[in-house]
């Protein structure tokens, strides 16, 4: 049956677009809302088109035969039309789009079945700021021009309202690209697509984008539509991208926490400006705050925060624009002034409080590092943590005041909110406050004292104080000297620069937590793992920075393995196996579709895995197989080197971002000068860029010349993997050979007699295949 693209668009689209926004009536944005909210299909500019080719980055559509309507002008610019060439009988229009990487082939094929995608269609409305409208002219300029209005007349009740509505979907970087005058090679591309197998979906170009080829669709996932990406990429060729047009820095913000947890705040920051002529800042907060107002050096400005399912990713953090009342001057800097609302805090009781979008609570751009002077006020009995060292706290009244200031750029600014308890500890170069809820140190309170409570506070800044000592010495010095800890309701914890956020199940004994968080590997997690994790995180993803969200997994995983590190020193190698073969059977764990959880993506897709139909595929993807990863380099590497090798990523990379290529080829210095894999490239193919966790099995092929094969399956036939396989001869030092399997078999010789055997479970990623009894556990001859 033939998709109806209407059916669609009013279900999902008609209570999104052209939603309240906010904005200065009078202004430039205004008379685009206005434009974009009347447009109309042109019959001036309606034509029988055949064989017009449109290429966009790795996009190709082709309009093989159909009518082709462009809408009215917005600002003297055509930045819409219509496609259609149903109730034709030879009507037809295809697009394809090639993902150049294995990743994005498979991640294109987990949701379309196919690693490529074309596609026939016979419907589809685009949106442009670049030269579409010329692009096309001059194709059928060609041959005879066909002009055909009548059809206009006729599309037009179908599809002009859909116009408009798509169009204000996309009105953020329709406007953006606008007022800022984009030349046609920067602008923006969308076609929204209803295709004949695929059904609805979308093909977007944003050249200004490292990735700017991205395919996807709108879908409902747990009552809430997302958009979700089915592939996303560089183009094979492309111009360098433009410079980042501008960067924020010098962040004051001013917060108010009502007594009903509403949050009123006036965020101050300093934008310099990099490109002559752009108008328009494109930030980001979250959609629990409401942009009310702006200005730039003091001048009332125009802002414009949507509600849009394209302009929102899997967090709730939406776009929105600040309007210049004039063109910005290169290098020369301007104050803006947001002043923002909404409910950012939820109340559990008890004097608990979960801080939800607890980096996006304020307006930002990602990848900005500044420095932050922060002032909180909120009731009187309960206390404000925040990033950065303590300046004051006082109480006047019913309100308490907090002060605190950060002077080392950081991407971050958090806090916590609470009926704390605390204590202070100085350390070294460290101070260390440690919160913890005034009404869980209550009920853990010993013979109605509270010894045991403040026990358990000075544990955790102990704790503390000795993880900050060790990864000193292990990475370095850190900028910060000031370090909270902070209680959060839930199973987790995060760590911002100096404020660390704990769960609060990490302050209870294991006989004191919920009996589902009492099992030995829960017990390792709470106890041992989670608070170590997060103080790693001054390094790894404070100090350093993640490049893109390609290279978040490293941040997590270099965490979590520098964690399990220290696990292992401190409980013994058991516990650390133990810990690394639960990670491998989460990874080989069957979803709902029956697949391994490992097959939804690879490592490098980070928080896109969180789009998959396993919810839970982002977790174990990039927690433990990011933790696999690290281990099998370190193996590989060697334990000295491989710690050599993390204190010279502090050293060349403090203060800067950290991708996915300059880690291989930083860790590639590191590698032994006989490793067959010296630069990296084929390890970082078949565990960051691609996925699959092998059984293997080891058997003699001809046992009397000592010739064995190195069995692969349960993986696709295109995996590979250098395998380490141990060699142990009589008189002979052990010796591991890497063995490259594949699914048709590899082959290898050894010694005669010599003993062979795969490598230790916590050692590789892989499942060993039940063998017979006679060659179980090791193979020899």
């Amino acid at each position: 049956m033939r998709f109806d693209l209407r059916i669609r668009l009013a279900a999902l689209l008609s209570c999104l677009l052209f939603a309240p926004g906010l904005w200065a009536a009078g202004g430039p944005f205004s008379a685009i809302h206005s434009q974009l909210a009347g447009l109309s299909l042109d019959p001036a500019q309606t034509y029988h088109v055949r064989d017009v080719r449109l290429a966009r980055g790795d996009i190709t559509i082709y309009l093989n035969d159909g009518v082709l309507s462009f809408a009215s002008p917005v600002t003297g610019k055509v930045v819409g039309a219509v496609f259609s060439c149903v109730g034709t009988d030879t009507g037809d229009a295809e697009v394809l789009v090639m993902p150049p990487g294995r990743g994005e082939r498979a991640s294109l094929a987990y949701y379309t079945k196919s690693p490529n995608l074309d596609e026939h269609f016979k419907e589809a409305i685009f949106l442009f700021s670049d030269d579409t409208l010329h692009d096309v002219l001059r194709q059928i300029q060609q041959g005879v021009v066909h002009t055909v209005p009548e059809e206009a007349r006729k599309l037009a009740p179908q599809w002009s309202e859909m116009l408009r509505n798509i169009a204000g979907d996309l009105e953020v970087p329709l406007a953006e690209s606008l007022l800022n005058n984009d030349p046609p090679q920067l602008g923006l591309f969308y076609g929204l697509i209803a295709g004949q197998t695929l059904h609805r979906f979308d093909v977007i170009y944003q050249p200004h984008l490292e990735e700017s080829v991205t395919v996807g669709s709108i879908v409902d996932q747990n009552n809430t539509p997302i958009f979700r990406v089915w592939t996303s990429f560089a183009p094979r060729r492309r111009a360098p991208p433009p410079p980042d047009p501008f960067t924020l820095s010098h962040f004051r913000i001013d917060a108010t926490i009502h007594p009903d947890l509403s949050m009123s705040a006036v965020t101050d920051f300093r934008v310099t400006p990099h490109v002559a002529g752009r108008q328009v800042l494109s930030l980001e907060i979250s959609n629990r705050m409401r942009v009310t107002s702006a200005s730039i050096s003091g001048q009332p400005a125009e802002v414009f925060q949507p509600e849009s399912i394209r302009g929102s990713d899997e967090f709730g953090v939406s776009s929105f624009l600040v309007i210049s009342p004039h063109p910005l001057v290169t290098g020369e800097p301007v104050q803006v002034e947001i002043q923002h609302t909404g409910s950012v805090i939820q109340n559990n009781g008890g004097g608990v409080f979960f801080v939800g979008a607890r980096n996006v609570w304020f307006p930002h751009r990602p990848n900005d590092s500044s420095t932050f002077d922060l002032t909180f006020r909120c009731p009187s009995n309960l206390q404000v943590v925040s990033t950065g060292k303590l300046a004051s706290d006082q109480v006047i009244g019913d309100v308490r005041t907090v002060h605190r200031v950060l002077t080392s750029p950081a991407e971050f600014a958090g806090f916590n909110l609470g009926d704390f308890e605390s204590t202070t500890v100085d350390h070294g170069p460290f101070r260390i406050e440690c919160f913890a809820n005034r009404a869980l140190l209550a009920s853990i309170a010993r013979d109605g004292s509270t010894s045991g409570a403040e026990q358990r506070l000075h544990e955790i800044s102990n704790e503390t104080a000795s993880l900050l000592d060790q990864y000193s010495a292990m990475w370095g010095p850190l900028p910060i000297h000031n370090v909270a800890i902070t209680p959060i309701p839930g199973t987790f914890g995060q760590g911002f620069p100096g404020l660390i956020y704990l769960s609060t199940l990490t302050y209870l004994s294991r006989d004191e937590r919920p009996p589902q968080y009492q099992s030995p590997l829960m017990d390792i997690f709470f106890s041992d793992l989670l608070l170590a994790h997060e103080v790693a995180h001054q390094w790894w993803g404070n100090l350093i920075t993640p490049a893109d969200y390609r290279s978040d997994w490293l941040m997590e995983a270099l965490a979590n393995y520098s964690a399990l590190q220290l696990v292992e020193r401190r409980k013994g190698h058991a516990e650390f196996q133990q810990a690394m073969i639960h990670f491998r059977d989460e990874l080989i764990k069957r979803d709902s579709s029956g697949k391994p959880v490992d097959s939804t993506g690879p490592v490098d897709l980070g928080v896109r895995l969180l789009e998959s139909t396993d919810a839970d595929a982002w977790r174990v993807i990039t927690y433990d197989k990011g933790t696999w990863v690290m281990r099998m380099l370190c193996r590989r590497m060697g334990t000295d080197s491989f710690a050599k090798f993390l204190k010279q990523i502090v050293e060349d990379y403090a203060g800067k971002q950290l991708s996915n290529e300059d880690f291989r080829k930083l860790a590639s210095r590191f590698m032994p000068v006989d490793d067959p894999d010296h630069t990296l490239e084929f390890f970082f193919d078949t565990w960051v860029y691609g996925s699959g966790i092998p059984t293997l099995a080891l058997k003699p092929a001809k046992a009397q010349n000592g010739e064995y094969v190195l069995e692969q399956t349960d993986v696709d036939p295109g995996f590979a993997a250098d395998v380490p396989v141990i060699i142990e001869a009589a008189g002979e030092p052990v010796v591991v050979k890497w063995i490259r399997s594949s699914s048709d078999g590899a082959s290898f010789r050894v010694p005669r007699g010599a003993k062979v055997t795969l490598p230790a479970p916590e050692d590789f990623l892989y499942v060993k295949q039940a063998e017979p009894a006679r060659f179980r556990n090791s193979i020899s001859h």
